[in-house]
């Protein structure tokens, strides 16, 4: 019976394995490309421990796909692989002005900068007619509101 339970558990632990190396895989189509690359061990080494630990981790076996997805991300990043140029920038604005589009996106911005008008009254307290402290500050309030103002 013992080798029946370690042969379900060997299989258990082998579809882990194989489930991480495909969503490993579906990150980074070329990883195997990587495993003998001769720059990676010299920038490992300049990693923080985080990284340095990520990787030892995944290095006989991926046990963690995203674990293992950030380290070669990060690998291929320094090294400008796989890094796609930056955008065109946007055509230049006719002369003499901004387009439409720029001058309504401002008019909303300027509005939605606006103070908003009050309105009703003040706010009112509520008060319990059973807490005298509370009714004579309720008083205070409304005399202060209704002092002129300098």
């Amino acid at each position: 019976m013992d080798g029946t339970v370690q042969s379900v558990e060997d299989q258990r632990a082998r579809d882990f394995v194989r489930g991480q190396v495909d969503l490993y895989a579906k990150d980074h189509p070329d990883w195997q490309s990587y495993g003998h690359d001769d720059r990676f061990d010299p920038w490992l080494a300049t990693q923080p421990n985080h990284i340095r630990e990520a990787a030892a981790r995944n290095s006989q076996y991926i046990v963690d796909a995203g674990e293992a997805s950030d380290v070669l991300a990060r690998f291929k990043a320094d090294h400008g692989i796989g890094v796609t140029a930056p955008p065109a920038p946007a055509a230049d604005p006719p002369p003499g002005g901004k387009g439409p589009q720029r001058d309504e996106r401002r008019d909303r911005q300027r509005d939605g900068g606006r103070a908003s008008e009050v309105r009703g009254g003040p706010a009112t307290t509520s008060t319990d007619p059973e807490d005298p402290e509370a009714l004579w500050d309720s008083i205070a309030t409304k005399r202060y509101r209704q002092r002129p103002q300098r």
